[in-house]
């Protein structure tokens, strides 16, 4: 037996016309012993700095090179160049400290200790694919990391991730270290660094823009990853751009919960952890859920539950962090956490529901956007019953919704069946060449997929029209 599958005409025409602070309460911060590091960029003592570094940081080689490295206070070079001298003064040619102990100028908590001068103190990633990983000497646990390094010759964009002893990992993508010289930086820890030449040990420094600077990377570990012990941390580049150089780690730990949290709230938003609510949610919509109203502490676990009137409730599968991402949500739906202390027993707190509003389906799809269809507007459409005259000169916004023509019943619904053919004729303007394509949502979940795409791929001709089969899939929705 057919069954009989309609679609809503402004699903197709849009589918004809859519184109392709750090928080200081009760964190315990300390520097990280590190190992891995790959190159020494930075002079120190009597002598030549080729003789005392064995990379610059903004060469164009993997290896040695005749740029810039930084400089100690106990830099000599050969003529006598001496940071922090009369000649150098401080204030204009600034050399690292020889304790090598840098405190952040967001964070005065958050220090951080470079390696011996005297020996490899970065892990320098050069090139397209470059990789590598800095080891904790005493492996350990951490609710967050921050690492400093800069870059070379243009900004450095990497992915870290977290290595723990059990075998798992935490990745972070897309972390960018900017070039050394860059401005408007909001994460710089130390700048306005003096530098010396491998090429003629020179002391040198702009003085405009105030850099070289150094960098920090944040790095907020999962819930559930926080008890872990960490073992290094591996950077990859993918990119040829930026010559990258990390140089130190610190981590941040938390106290452990005493006591089970009380008044919680739940908090839906449009970003990972970002602060504008979302109320409303189509099924290609990801919804961000954390909990409000934890101390920021160790040793709380998670469950998230859903339920579709607020009142019966399911644990969500797998999710047991402290933030989660509902997706493919196709009706309204309600969301809590339910919050334990490991040292406070087994008592639960639930976070107070926060309800996400299923949109209709009519309003879950992309808004076209061109420039103009002066010449090559779609002119009609034909799919069963439906017969759509339109004008190919429409003015901005250059598409027509004809859903309320439907529901008013003055414009045809076309019928047509589930897992049969069908076909869709579509005349363009006068333009010579023009190409026409359909979506059409068989599964409705407010996103045009690949499969639901339809095309002769040939051109119509001035004034042509296009007819284009299409097969109805057994599965598709009806209504």
């Amino acid at each position: 037996m057919k069954k009989t599958f309609t679609r809503v005409s402004r699903l197709l025409l849009l589918a004809l016309a859519c184109g392709t602070s750090f928080i200081s309460w009760g964190q315990t911060y300390a520097p990280v012993a590190l190992t891995g590091f790959t190159h020494d960029i930075i002079a120190n003592g009597a002598g030549a700095v080729s003789a005392t570094t064995t990379a610059d940081i903004d060469g164009s080689a993997a290896t040695g090179g005749t740029n810039y490295c930084l400089m100690a206070q106990d830099y000599v070079g050969p003529l006598g160049q001496v940071p922090n001298s009369t000649t150098y003064p401080a204030a204009t040619y600034p050399a690292l400290e020889a304790s090598g102990l840098i405190t952040s100028v967001l964070n005065s908590a958050i220090t951080y200790q470079l390696a011996s001068y005297s020996a490899n103190n970065a892990l320098r990633l050069y090139g397209a694919a470059a990789t590598g990983t800095l080891s904790l000497a005493t492996p350990g646990p951490a609710a967050e990391l921050y690492i400093i390094g800069t870059s070379g010759n243009a900004a450095s964009v990497l992915t870290v991730t977290v290595n723990f002893s059990d075998g798992t990992t935490q990745a972070f993508a897309n972390q960018t270290i900017a070039d050394w010289f860059a401005t408007g930086q909001t994460n710089v820890v130390r700048e306005r660094l003096g530098r010396v030449s491998r090429a003629d040990n020179t002391v040198q420094y702009t003085g405009t823009p105030a850099g070289p600077r150094f960098y920090q990377l944040k790095l907020v570990l999962d819930a559930a990853n926080t008890a872990k012990n960490i073992t290094g941390v591996t950077f990859l580049k993918a990119a040829a751009a930026g010559n990258t150089v990390l140089l130190a780690m610190t981590k941040a730990t938390y106290a452990a919960c005493a006591a089970v949290p009380t008044t919680l709230a739940t908090v839906a938003t449009t970003t990972s952890g970002g602060s504008t609510a979302l109320t409303t949610a189509c099924a290609s919509t990801n919804i961000y859920l954390a909990v409000s109203g934890l101390a920021v502490q160790t040793g709380y676990t998670y469950q998230w539950q859903s339920s579709a009137n607020g009142t019966t409730w399911a644990n969500i599968t797998g999710a047991t962090n402290a933030t989660y991402t509902a997706t493919g949500q196709t009706a309204t739906t309600y969301y809590r956490a339910q919050v334990s202390c490991a040292n406070a027993g087994s008592a639960l707190t639930a976070s107070t529901p926060v309800q996400i509003t299923q949109n209709s389906l009519l309003n879950c799809y992309c808004t076209p956007v061109t420039s103009g269809t002066s010449t090559d507007g779609i002119t009609n459409v034909t799919l069963g019953t439906l017969n759509s005259p339109s004008s190919a000169t429409n003015t901005a916004p250059y598409y027509t919704d004809y859903s309320a023509a439907q529901t008013a019943g003055t414009l045809a619904i076309p019928a047509v069946f589930a897992g049969g053919p069908a076909t869709v004729s579509v005349t363009m303007g006068a333009d010579p060449t023009q190409y026409s394509g359909v979506w059409i949502d068989f599964d409705r979940n407010g996103t045009f997929d690949t499969s639901e795409f339809f095309t002769l791929g040939t051109s119509a001709g001035a004034n042509g029209t296009s007819i284009i089969p299409i097969t109805i899939p057994s599965g598709a929705l009806l209504g």
